[in-house]
This record gives C-alpha cells, sequence and structure tokens, in this order.
C-alpha cells in the first residue's frame, strides 16, 4: 500500500470539517467529472511455457528421472493509470504449483520464470526473468507459491495501454523446449 503525503492529504483534512450538505455535492460532481479509466494490459499465460518439469542429468525422461515439476495455476491482476502521466501499474498475482519428483534430492527446486511485456504493436519492450525455490519440507511433495509483481507500463498519454499485452511463462532452455515439442507431436490429435 502506499501512502501519499501532500496536497491530498491536506485537502483530506478539510473535507473532515466540511458539512455533510458540501460532502454530497461535491461527491455529485465528481460523478459527473470523472473520466472512465482505461481497460488494463491483458495477462496472457504462454500455453507452451506453462508447465515446467525438471529432470536428473542423463538422458532417462520416465517418472522415475523426474525431479520437480512446476505449473502456471492461475493468476489476479488488476491495473491503475495515472492518465496525464501516461502510465499505468499492473499488479499481478501469479499463484505457481510445485511438486518434488522421486528423483529429486534436496529439499527445494528452484525455478525461473519469464514476465514480459509488448506494447500495442505486439513488439517486446521489457522482459524480466524471476526465480521462485519453493521449499518442499519432510513428507510434503507438493506445495503453491504466490508471487506478488508490480509492472509499470509507459504508453502515449493520448492513448491507453489498453493494448499492451503481458506474457508470463517457465523460462525453459532450448532442450526442454524441444521436448515439449516432441511431447506434443507424439500426442494424438
Amino acid at each position: 500500500m502506499t501512502i501519499r503525503h501532500g496536497p491530498r492529504a491536506r485537502a483530506a483534512g478539510l473535507f473532515r470539517r466540511a458539512s455533510p450538505f458540501l460532502m454530497l455535492f461535491l461527491a455529485g460532481c465528481s460523478l459527473f467529472g470523472t473520466t472512465p479509466q482505461p481497460a488494463c494490459p491483458r495477462v496472457v499465460l504462454v500455453d507452451e511455457a506453462r508447465q515446467i518439469t525438471l529432470y536428473r542429468d542423463g538422458p532417462g525422461r520416465d517418472l522415475t528421472d523426474v525431479r520437480y515439476q512446476g505449473a502456471i495455476a492461475g493468476f489476479k491482476s488488476k491495473c491503475e493509470y495515472d492518465l496525464d502521466a501516461g502510465l499505468v501499474d499492473v499488479d499481478l498475482d501469479l499463484q505457481l504449483a510445485f511438486s518434488r519428483g522421486p528423483a529429486a534430492r534436496e529439499g527445494e527446486g528452484r525455478f525461473d520464470y519469464f514476465v514480459a511485456i509488448t506494447d500495442d504493436a505486439d513488439k517486446v519492450i521489457a522482459k524480466r526473468v524471476f526465480s521462485v525455490t519453493p521449499e518442499f519440507p519432510v513428507g510434503v511433495t507438493r506445495v503453491g507459491v504466490t508471487e506478488e509483481l508490480t509492472q509499470e507500463i509507459h504508453y502515449r498519454p493520448a492513448k491507453s495501454a489498453s493494448g499492451h499485452k503481458i506474457f508470463v511463462g517457465f523460462q525453459l532452455t532450448r532442450e526442454q523446449l524441444a521436448e515439449k515439442r516432441r511431447q506434443r507431436q507424439r500426442q494424438p490429435q
């Protein structure tokens, strides 16, 4: 939560001392004078990068070789515009689910995921990779984690950021991506 100190704080003190009639009058004026907030940028979960499996070293890729698995289970997002500055803050709560497989030896696994922002022409304007290390207590094989992120997007003030998109997925290696594509080709249509 952001606490703002300055002219708004002093104005709030004036309104507390105003009569109830004046408060109703001012509230009615502000209802007619406000501009609606533009639509929020769309959050997109990248289908190929929504799940990840980490195997032990070596060529084996069956269930006994699985160290950890991760999945993006869902998200919640909201945004707030600063229309005069051409800024929008997007708060994103990313729900992640992890499981420990039979080949895991350590008590925690490390996963990297990315957040990429595109402009209204679908050009990537920012990308950042984050790490999450879920802890697995003794005897626990599944855990959930919520990552809280805030993305600040600059856009042209005459427009809105509703054409921007925020892409989210696990950061896959070339080998992991190739394995996912091989698995998809083997699946019956």
